[in-house]
């Protein structure tokens, strides 16, 4: 059973595709999942009850379960995370000038991610030809830089905010069409579904395949 702990969502929006949150003991808002303030579940339904949709009561467990590590450009120092030359030395890639937020982009093996994970790091005797717009880390410094955070896409209401009794959206339609914008692409979109995102009818958009997997 999950322990009935609770992060609020910041009612204020994300950053980029970043949920941000309440800090611990209320001192401004965050995405470091470590940082966080956390409530329990008389605490959780009562601002809920207050600000609504805008502001969601994340299970903790939920959060941790889903989360994905993250580096943000303003903390790294690029004296101290210099890599060394040597063939075998772990390192990962920066690409130069791509940002989620504040967080940067790696080069992975299958392409490129803004999630720090085993697939973006390398060794130097693996890194060819790597042209410009590029920028080489030690792991080792930026993992001790990297924190937990959840994305938007990857908050499910049904099941990670249980405990709580979940205001229903209020835009809506005669029909019973509920109105959302994808949290990829922004753009509008009807469901009958008032709790979670059934996913984007635009098929360039890549939460299309969450639709299609839905039917």
């Amino acid at each position: 059973m999950d322990s009935q702990e609770y992060f609020l969502t910041c009612r204020h929006g994300d950053l980029d595709s970043t949920v941000v949150f309440h800090n611990k003991d209320e001192q401004g808002y965050g995405t470091d999942l470590s940082k966080l303030n956390r409530y329990n579940k008389e605490q959780a339904q009562k601002h809920h009850d207050n600000y609504g949709r805008d502001s969601l009561p994340i299970l903790v467990s939920k959060a941790m379960k889903n989360s994905a590590e993250r580096v943000d450009m303003q903390h790294l120092d690029l004296s101290k995370g210099l890599y060394i030359n040597r063939p075998s030395y772990k390192v990962v890639v920066q690409i130069v000038g791509s940002y989620n937020g504040n967080d940067i982009r790696f080069k992975t093996k299958s392409g490129g991610s803004y999630d720090l994970t085993e697939d973006c790091i390398f060794e130097l005797s693996e890194l060819d030809d790597l042209g410009c717009g590029v920028a080489i880390w030690c792991y080792k410094y930026i993992k001790s830089k990297a924190r937990k955070t959840l994305q938007r896409k990857n908050i499910n209401i049904r099941s990670m905010c249980k405990g709580v009794k979940i205001q229903r959206k209020r835009k809506h339609s005669d029909s019973g069409l509920v109105r959302w914008n994808c949290p990829t692409c922004g753009k509008l979109s009807w469901q009958y579904n008032p709790y979670d995102f059934d996913g984007c009818k635009d098929i360039n958009c890549k939460s299309h395949d969450h639709y299609m997997s839905s039917y």
